[in-house]
């Protein structure tokens, strides 16, 4: 048993030591995604009165996952290919746009923990809609969701 422990601290060693250049965005994404965890389980426990629900928690986790994965796996081609500066310009473009999505979920849940709050409603209006028009291709990408949904 001891032997198990010893192996998996030198693994997660050697792996925290490899994604050291990458280790302040992983924290900048930790921070957004239990920010999300945060503010949906309040806006779900007081706004729409559920329970806590392991479904949701695991989602959420299993979302928090696949982009860790992603930016891991991307950062390693990069550097196998010897191009680590295009695999972070990859993965900053990947956290740019998870930071917007999450934020305006995460602006979302707090809005309905905070109904009459303007300067949480001017923030959501703000992230959701204007901030939309600074980024090339987000306005073309919501346009081509919300017609897909019905929305458009």
């Amino acid at each position: 048993m001891e032997q198990i422990k010893n192996v998996a601290v030198w693994i997660l060693a050697a792996l925290g030591s490899y994604f050291a250049p990458i280790q302040s965005i992983f924290l900048g994404v930790v921070w957004v995604f239990a920010l999300n965890f945060l503010f949906g389980l309040l806006n779900g426990l007081i706004v729409k009165d559920e329970d806590f629900s392991l479904k949701k928690a695991c989602i959420c986790f299993l979302e928090a996952t696949v982009l860790f994965v992603l930016m891991s796996s991307i950062f390693f081609v990069g550097e196998k290919i010897g191009n680590p500066s295009g695999a972070m310009q990859c993965i900053t473009g990947i956290v740019y746009a998870l930071i917007y999505f999450y934020s305006v979920n995460i602006l979302r849940n707090i809005k309905g923990i905070f109904p009459n709050s303007r300067l949480i409603a001017f923030l959501y209006m703000v992230v959701s809609v204007e901030f939309v028009k600074k980024i090339p291709y987000l306005t073309m990408f919501t346009e081509k969701e919300a017609a897909q949904n019905g929305k458009g």
